[in-house]
């Protein structure tokens, strides 16, 4: 965590604006360029019967944060993202560290719950 996850962006753009996102990420949360998941989500789009081209988006998926880390993720990625000619849409999913699990099991156990 945090896991980046972009759709509807040709496979070239996202591996030339890479290093830019995940310096930000990194920047913006504190954290190591090793935990940053960055990818790319092959989507087919149905519109009125027929095969479309998918709307540029990024989700991003991260633990509680404050908003003020979110507002500056989501303008460092519009910015990134707008200079290399692309306009996407952008979604902060916030997820629980209650309810991440590696191996089945809970990284936050729940006697200690309460603390977060």
């Amino acid at each position: 965590m945090p896991h980046l996850r972009f759709t509807g962006i040709p496979l070239d753009y996202l591996c030339r604006v890479e290093p830019a996102v995940r310096d930000l990420v990194c920047r913006v949360r504190g954290v190591p360029p090793e935990i940053v998941g960055i990818d790319l989500l092959r989507v087919d789009t149905v519109s009125g019967g027929r095969l479309v081209d998918t709307p540029p988006s990024v989700e991003v998926n991260w633990f509680v944060r404050d908003t003020g880390k979110a507002d500056a993720l989501a303008k460092g990625l519009h910015d990134i993202l707008v200079e290399a000619g692309i306009d996407a849409s952008i979604w902060i999913r916030v997820s629980e560290p209650r309810l991440y699990y590696e191996q089945g099991v809970s990284l936050v156990p729940e006697a200690s719950e309460a603390a977060l």
